[in-house]
């Protein structure tokens, strides 16, 4: 998007949506400043997913930064699954969509988020290891 001869104002301007004017985006804000982020790229979605978590770039208590890093593993782990569609055999378009929507839930940084996309991806995975038991052994079965 491009602006002709338009005014904006603003206490601080971070050029470049990087992780350091993500970073200091978000410092300002939090002091509350108005800030404004000038990208020349239109993709700060996929690279900085995570920056919605401050204790991801390690800013906060031990705790919580490894009970986040460990929510962005799995969160990524859900989509990486839900895009690939496959977890020990191919996954159903409807097995697809859960996990994608159980690891959206576990990027948005709240609790209850958090535990909605936990207790889906719990019921999704522990479903596919039962079905992939019983192909299992109606396979062993078969062949004997």
């Amino acid at each position: 998007m491009r602006l002709k001869n338009k005014k904006i104002e603003t206490d601080v301007l971070c050029i470049g949506g990087g992780i350091a004017g993500l970073m200091a985006a978000i410092r300002a804000s939090e002091c509350g400043s108005r800030v404004l982020v000038v990208e020349k790229a239109n993709t700060l979605l996929v690279p900085f997913l995570f920056v919605y978590y401050p204790e991801i770039l390690l800013m906060g208590s031990v705790g919580i930064i490894l009970y986040s890093i460990f929510t962005s593993f799995i969160a990524i782990s859900s989509i990486a699954i839900a895009f690939q569609g496959f977890l020990f055999q191919n996954l159903h378009w409807i097995s697809r969509t859960g996990f994608l929507i159980a690891g959206l839930l576990l990027v948005y940084p709240y609790w209850l988020t958090d535990l909605v996309g936990y207790l889906l991806l719990a019921i999704l995975v522990s479903l596919h290891v039962i079905v992939v038991r019983v192909h299992r052994k109606l396979f062993i079965t078969k062949s004997e």
